[in-house]
């Protein structure tokens, strides 16, 4: 009787242990990113595969230390990676998702160098995150340039303008120009306003432990390689970097120590270099300037430029082939992006009078821009690259496509209005809404939720834009809205909470994680993965029907090649052993175990217990 039951109690293990297996191979991993705008500068992944129990998987600077980016508008693609626009910089980041697996081994070490919630506290400590510059999650980080041409400025000493007065000395710094071997062109024009002209620069080179050393002159300096070229006088205000380039064409030594140009009013004056960088052994790179009136530096390099707060990437949206587009802010611009980070296309807001503050593709394809102060939404079509502009009268600011795909809807900030308007911008809708509405989205019966954040609110109105509900108090400052893969609601508040509601606005649970998560735009994912353009759920297991299938179905799983990699190896190790089978069974276990534990499938101690109980089976028997 005892043998039997424990026979039974084996059996049921061994299927227990496999059940546990695929089961976990069928769990779908839920996450949502928040910024941490301001000087928090960084991009939390939250796994809410359990929504009562929110945690911080990892978290990501979003700029270079000693830069300012001051991140917000956040979308993600299908894959699960997020892309975040610095508000303070002209630079789009790409970002993996750590529970997904999509951040890349780029040093081959075996592991993900990133920050991890090590102690387990559901939230990323201070001491657990890492530098830009060493974070694996980071895939991308694409320049946008603001200057015609793709050129882009480097710094400015003086007064900044045209044949303007305010002489001055400072430094432009190259170091992040300057950060890989090659060639680099930097051009330089200066402007003068009346009297003596000063156009003075040398190259600083700063090196940990080791005095400064300046370069002022032609040559081969190891690591680093410099020609100068300058121009003759002129006084037109030119200053592109084709005028640069080509009128600065004479080659020149002691650019710093010597005065080249004559005394003159209302004159301008370029200078070219051209560095070649061999080795990057220095901890900054500069030039120093002696300018009167104006010294303007640019560079046809893309680089990572600092920004008045607000002047930069606010606009982000992701298309149905999971390329983004994003818009710099102060300088009317929209940019198509691939999923690689190269930039496809420059659109030109100007003509419509938008600067870009949010923006959302629609399942049609149309990309529609919101224009918070010029009262207006532009919606792009890429098919034909044209541009329609309709004017609203009251600010745009969190806008949402619709399931119908008939248009868009909007909350209107100050106006207190949350409004729905057609393809062709005609006023589907028009109702009353939360003051100080920010962000907006939809469920798949086209229900809207709109936020407010003056009040903390969340207003619910059905698709014909009927009112259904509203709760006040939510959190202090509520931004952003977003629905999750089970249908939650999702709150995002500038004082670091996230609050879980269900459809009938009710309250879930809420968390601390973070702060000043000012974002309003797709930061769960729902309005692409469900809304707009739904795929496949990920991971998918679908039972084979028949061969075909079959194969496929294996290749397309990693436990497979677990299996069949530990099947070998205990087959191996029993056959040296010779130990009735015992070997083979602790061996091809152990393998299971390891992969479990650090591949995450199944807690570690689900997969010991069983394990325990089909060993001690065997051994049992084996007395017998």
């Amino acid at each position: 009787m005892r043998k039997n039951v424990i026979f039974a109690s084996l059996i049921l293990a061994i299927f227990l242990f496999f059940g546990v297996i695929v089961v976990a191979q069928q769990v779908r991993y839920v996450y949502l990113f928040v910024p941490n705008s301001g000087g928090y500068n960084s991009l939390s992944e939250i796994n809410i595969t359990d929504p009562a129990n929110p945690k911080e998987v990892s978290r990501h600077y979003t700029v270079p230390s000693g830069f300012y980016g001051n991140p917000s508008r956040t979308a993600i693609d299908h894959y699960g990676n997020a892309w975040v626009g610095n508000r303070a910089t002209n630079s789009l980041v790409k970002v993996g998702n750590l529970g997904r697996g999509t951040c890349v081994d780029r040093n081959g070490n075996g592991v993900i160098e990133t920050s991890r919630d090590t102690n387990n506290n559901g939230v990323i400590d201070s001491n657990e995150i890492i530098d830009f510059n060493l974070d694996e999650c980071i895939l991308k980080n694409v320049f946008l340039s603001y200057i015609p041409g793709d050129v882009f400025l480097l710094g400015s000493v003086g007064c900044g303008g045209c044949h303007c007065s305010g002489a001055a000395t400072g430094r432009v710094s190259l170091k992040y120009l300057l950060i890989n071997p090659g060639t680099y062109r930097i051009g330089i024009w200066c402007s003068e306003a009346s009297g003596g002209e000063y156009c003075r620069f040398r190259l600083r080179i700063d090196k940990p432990n080791q005095p400064t050393t300046y370069i002022e002159s032609n040559g081969n300096y190891g690591n680093i390689e410099v020609r100068a070229y300058r121009s003759g006088v002129y006084s037109d205000c030119a200053s592109s970097f084709s005028v640069i380039m080509s009128r600065a064409n004479i080659l020149y030594d002691n650019w710093y120590s010597q005065d080249y140009w004559p005394d003159c009013d209302l004159c301008d004056f370029y200078a070219k270099l051209e560095i070649t960088v061999r080795n990057v052994d220095w901890s900054d790179i500069s030039l120093e300037f002696v300018a009167d009136d104006t010294a303007l530096v640019y560079s046809d390099t893309p680089v990572l430029s600092q920004l008045n707060d607000g002047a930069g990437v606010r606009a982000v949206c992701v298309d149905a082939n999971d390329n983004v587009y994003a818009g710099l802010y102060d300088y009317r611009l929209l940019y198509h992006v691939s999923k690689e980070g190269e930039i496809l296309k420059r659109i030109d807001l100007s003509v419509v009078d938008c600067k870009p503050y949010g923006c959302m593709v629609d399942k049609n394809g149309f990309v529609w821009i919101s224009c918070i102060w010029n009262y207006k939404l532009v919606k792009y079509n890429p098919r034909t690259d044209t541009l329609d502009s309709y004017y609203q009268g009251i600010p745009v600011y969190g806008i949402s496509p619709t399931v119908a795909g008939d248009g868009v809807v909007f909350s209107g900030w100050t106006s207190s209005v949350v409004r729905k308007i057609g393809l062709d911008g005609s006023v589907i809708w028009s109702v009353g809404g939360p003051y100080a509405g920010r962000g907006i989205t939809v469920d798949k019966d086209d229900n809207v939720y709109a936020v407010g954040s003056d009040y903390g609110d969340v207003w619910k109105y059905d698709k014909n834009g009927n009112f259904i509900k509203k709760v006040v108090g939510i959190c202090g400052t509520p931004t952003g809205i977003g629905l999750d893969y089970y249908e939650n609601i999702w709150v995002a508040c500038y004082d670091g909470q996230l609050v879980r509601l269900n459809k009938d606005l009710n309250i879930l649970n809420r968390v601390t994680i973070g702060n000043y998560h000012y974002v309003y735009s797709d930061f769960t994912g729902y309005l692409l993965q469900e809304i707009v353009a739904p795929l496949p759920e990920y991971p998918i297991v679908v039972p084979p029907t028949g061969f075909l299938t079959l194969i496929p179905t294996l290749l397309g799983n990693p436990l497979f090649f677990v299996i069949v990699f530990g099947l070998a190896v205990a087959a191996q190790i029993e056959r040296f052993l010779s130990s009735g089978g015992i070997a083979f069974v602790i061996t091809f276990l152990g393998i299971l175990l390891l992969f479990s534990i650090f591949g995450g499938v199944v807690p570690w101690w689900v997969f010991l217990v069983l394990t325990a109980l089909i060993i001690g089976g065997i051994i049992f028997f084996k007395r017998k």
